[in-house]
Order: C-alpha cells, then sequence, then structure tokens
C-alpha cells in the first residue's frame, strides 16, 4: 500500500491531489494499481501522517523502504530519517552475477536433502573447501546451465553468486577438485540412490511399483584407452566408429529417476534385465512390481525371469506377430475407446495371456500412404528397368541383376511383396504377391498386447502407465505384452486395465475417463487399397 500523487491542471492552475493505491498482481506479467481512498488535497504535515499510517499498517512501526520520490513541492524533507540522496551520474554497474537461477537450485538441494547427505558422506575428506560444496556446485550448474567441469571453472562459476550462496571463495571452483569431485561422489552411489527414493516419497508420494527401464548409449571422439568399459557396439547416435558406453536407467511412474548402471559399450540391450532387477530388488526391495521396456529387451528368458522372480511387465514385441491374428482382426467385436473415435481395442485371450488388439484409422492411414508410395516408387523403377532390357539398352546380365540389387536395397519396405522377378532373354518379368498385400491391409494400423488375468483383487492397476509414458514422444511400431498383478479380476481385466496399460505408449489419453463402448467398424473401400490392373505387356501390378 502506498501514496499517489496526481496532478490535475485546470484553468491555468496546477492541483495536487493523493490517493492511497495498492499493487495487485492480475497475471504472471501484469500487476496493476488499485485505488483504495481518495484523499483529496494533503499539506505536508497531512502527507507525513498519512505516510505514517500506512507503514504502521504494513509493518507494525517498522519502515519498509527508503522514500525514492520527493514530495509535492519538489524537495524532500531535510529531517526525515529515511531519506537519502543519490547522484545518478555516478552510479555504475560493476560485476553483474546471476543470483535467482542459483539461489533457487541451491534450495532445491536443500529441500532434497543432498546438503547433510554428502556433508556426513564426506566430512572425512580433506581439502580447503567441503566436498558437499563443490558437488551442489556441478548440480546447480547442470539445472542452470549444463557445462564441463572446466567450463565451470574457466566462465560460469565467475558470472555466478554461488560464492556467496556456498559461503566459501573461488577455491570450490578449482578445476581439479571439480574433476574429482563426482569420483567422490560415486563411492556412495547405492546410499545416493536410496536416500533419493525416501524423498521422492516423502516429498511427492512417489511409488516404486511401477518402473519404466530404458537404455541409451554416449560415445568418445578420442581412443578412450584408459576407459575399460568404452567399445564398439551399436550406436544410437550414429556413430559406430566411435567407442561408447551403455547407460541403463530406471525411473518412477512419475519419472523420477531411481537407479541407473553403465554397461561396456558392446552390451546387448537384452542381457541387461537380470544385472537391473537384482540392482533395483537389493536397494528398495523384491516387492512385485510392474517393469515397463521396450522390444529390445524383451526375450522368452526375460519374461521367464519376471514371472519367476513374481514380477509384471508391460512390454513391447515384433508387430510380425499379428498374423497370428488374422482371424480376430477380421471380426467386428471392436470397442472404441471414449474421446478418441479413431482408435479401437479388443481383448484375445491366448495361451494364459490376454492379447489387446488396437487399430488406429489415422495410424492405418499413414502406414497406407507410406506402403503405397514405396509400391509405386518400385514399380516405376522395375518399368524403367524393363523398358531399358526390353529396347535393348541394358543387355548384360549381371548388370541387369546388379540394377535389382539397388532396387531392392532403395525399396526395402516394398520388395517383400514381389512374389517373383524373372528375367529372360527378351525382357524382365515381374509379378506381385496379393495374398501378402492384402494381409498386410487388414493388418493397417493395428498393435496386439498380451496380459494374464488371474482372479483377486488388484493392486498393481496398470492405469499410471499410460500417465508415465505420455512424456515418451515416439510410438514404436510394435505389439505389447503384458503380465498383470495376479489381483487382477477379469471382470477389470476386460473392461479397463489392459486397453490402459497394454498401449500406454500408443494411447495418449487420459485413463480416468476412457471408456469403452462396442461399435464396429467397416474398411473405407476408397482408402486405397491394393487393385489389379495390367500393364501394357500383361505384369500383374498393384
Amino acid at each position: 500500500m502506498f501514496l499517489k500523487r496526481h496532478l490535475v491542471r485546470q484553468d491555468g492552475k496546477a492541483h495536487v491531489y493523493y490517493s492511497l493505491c495498492e499493487s495487485v498482481r492480475v497475471s504472471s506479467n501484469r500487476v496493476i494499481q488499485r485505488r483504495v481512498l481518495n484523499l483529496g488535497e494533503l499539506n505536508t504535515t497531512q502527507l507525513e501522517r498519512w505516510q505514517r499510517s500506512i507503514e504502521v499498517i504494513q509493518h507494525e512501526g517498522e519502515r519498509r523502504q527508503y522514500r525514492l520520490f520527493t514530495d509535492r513541492e519538489g524537495a524532500a524533507p531535510p529531517d526525515a530519517p529515511d531519506v537519502c540522496e543519490v547522484v545518478l551520474s555516478s552510479l555504475t554497474v560493476r560485476h553483474p552475477r546471476q543470483f535467482g537461477a542459483c539461489w533457487l537450485g541451491s534450495r532445491l538441494w536443500q529441500e532434497l536433502g543432498l546438503d547433510t547427505f554428502f556433508a556426513d558422506a564426506l566430512h572425512d575428506r580433506r581439502g580447503p573447501v567441503e566436498w558437499s560444496k563443490v558437488i551442489e556446485l556441478l548440480a546447480v550448474n547442470r539445472l542452470c546451465d549444463p557445462q564441463s567441469e572446466l567450463g565451470v571453472h574457466q566462465r560460469w562459476f565467475g558470472t555466478t553468486a554461488m560464492g556467496t550462496i556456498l559461503g566459501t571463495d573461488d577455491a570450490v571452483a578449482a578445476k581439479d577438485r571439480l574433476y574429482r569431485a563426482l569420483d567422490k561422489a560415486l563411492e556412495h552411489k547405492e546410499a545416493l540412490e536410496a536416500h533419493l527414493a525416501r524423498r521422492w516419497r516423502d516429498l511427492f508420494g512417489a511409488k516404486c511399483d511401477l518402473l519404466l527401464y530404458d537404455l541409451t548409449s554416449t560415445y568418445f571422439e578420442g581412443q578412450a584407452g584408459e576407459i575399460p568399459k568404452a567399445a564398439f557396439g551399436y550406436s544410437r547416435d550414429h556413430r559406430p566408429d566411435c567407442r561408447q558406453l551403455v547407460l541403463a536407467l530406471v525411473v518412477t511412474a512419475e519419472g523420477f529417476p531411481l537407479s541407473y548402471e553403465v554397461f561396456e559399450g558392446n552390451r546387448a540391450d537384452v542381457t541387461t534385465l537380470e544385472e537391473i532387477l537384482d540392482s533395483v530388488e537389493r536397494k528398495h526391495g523384491s516387492l512385485g512390481r510392474v517393469w515397463v521396456f521396450d522390444r529390445g529387451i524383451v526375450s522368452e528368458e526375460n519374461l521367464e525371469l519376471l514371472r519367476q522372480r513374481g514380477a509384471f511387465y508391460l512390454v513391447a514385441t515384433p508387430k510380425r506377430k499379428l498374423a497370428a491374428f488374422e482371424q480376430e482382426l477380421l471380426n467386428e467385436d471392436w470397442s472404441a475407446i471414449s474421446g478418441r473415435p479413431d482408435i479401437e481395442v479388443k481383448l484375445v485371450e491366448r495361451d494364459g495371456e490376454v492379447y489387446v488388439l488396437s487399430r488406429s484409422q489415422q495410424r492405418a492411414e499413414r502406414e497406407r500412404s507410406i506402403r503405397l508410395r514405396a509400391l509405386h516408387g518400385l514399380r516405376k523403377d522395375l518399368t524403367q528397368l524393363s523398358k531399358a532390357v526390353r529396347t535393348g539398352r541394358l543387355r548384360q546380365r549381371d548388370g541387369i541383376l546388379l540394377r535389382l540389387g539397388r532396387l531392392k536395397e532403395r525399396w526395402p519396405n516394398a520388395w517383400p511383396y514381389l512374389k517373383k522377378v524373372e528375367l529372360t532373354d527378351a525382357e524382365l518379368i515381374w509379378r506381385w504377391d496379393r495374398k501378402k498385400l492384402l494381409e498386410c491391409l487388414a493388418a493397417t494400423g493395428c498393435l496386439p498386447v498380451a496380459n494374464q488375468p488371474l482372479p483377486g483383487e488388484s493392486r498393481h492397476p496398470l492405469a499410471p502407465v499410460l500417465a508415465a509414458d505420455r512424456s515418451r514422444k515416439r510410438v514404436p511400431y510394435a505389439q505389447k505384452r503384458v503380465k498383470p498383478a495376479p489381483h487382477l479380476a477379469p471382470d477389470s481385466v476386460s473392461r479397463r486395465s489392459p486397453p490402459s496399460g497394454c498401449f500406454s505408449r500408443l494411447l495418449p489419453l487420459d485413463l480416468p475417463e476412457a471408456k469403452t463402448q462396442g461399435r464396429g467398424w467397416q474398411p473405407d473401400p476408397g482408402a486405397g487399397g491394393p487393385r489389379t490392373q495390367a500393364d501394357p505387356v500383361g505384369r500383374s501390378l498393384v
């Protein structure tokens, strides 16, 4: 609350009025001044009395700040205790430093209890600066402006107020000390993961009964001769010429990191699951959890391992298994998802598991467009090659076969639909596999999942998987298999759990509002399905 001065000129005279105002924030970037009371014209004594009244109301007699503006006569009272004179020409900005973001990062560090954790864990480590403050400096840098240890030492630390916030000098950002800090923290890796898991539960109510597991890789530009685990392997960064490390990360359904491991660069994804299971169970107990991972980690051995340990899974499996559900795909007993009329699901029980089939009209149109573009491209190139053979411009058999190999490499998605490619003395003849094309059309836009329904009450509903995977941008072209908790009742499985859990990465919808209703589906005859026509030389084309 403050006094606002209003100057009104009327009939050549200037009148000064005052009003009592307060600042009100109406949005994140807008503040308005609301007029509380009109005071009219005030003399100097009345003005000072109102000023003292505002200070008493706001701060119980304590003054809020120095006056920044003079009174209505244009001169400040000489005897006022809260008045200071400033020569504007003498003001300069020296050594500006970033404070707000650094302070917030340090405050978050304290909220997680990491200051006390590292202070207790590294209290016996000697040095001019506490190791806990060096690690806090690195963590705040990763939050505000991620840089290397050398970048923190040379550039970032000098532009921030981290020295003041940490209560230390420039020694906290010494180059060698920064390089050694993470080695000190690594010694307490398991204790740190257990500590963070407790803080996630206390602060955010995070649960560890549903875990998402995935792997990535990071590569080295140099030889990496002193890194034993650096090796050549499958590169997700498309750098097979560089040695790399494989990083495995386990997060909760809310996205909080729970554990991580570093594997050799040539380690296959499918071989990492058992070690991750041992690590998580050793740190957080062996209670039955729902594991979510992609098809790169899926194998029958891994799924059997999860069953033996009483764990449950939601996994992606190859789309080629759709061939086993040909009859189910043709039936019309599909159920639509409310709010997403373009997506339909169906439950199929086989071998003690419930497969959840899903199809999407938008996905079908996209896949059909991609496939037809490849088919038409292959047909065009084959026609040109056939014309070159027929007119005699290309005669050598080896050259023709080489051209066919190039076409196979150029159109890998369309080549499997060729039933026969025959090279005669006069021409090149090919035929399409109509049966395979029709089967592909029937499966376009469809995905299946497996679940294992057992009687009882659900302790581990798969609904949170949907929200947990919503942040994942890519949609895998795969089916999904699920082994739910053994307490899922058959009714609940058939109505809600499998459709949501099985397609958490496919259907970005909110499960609590997701309901199904019986609805049939008829394919659009004009949507670009396969058709047969004859070209001038009698070949069967699509």
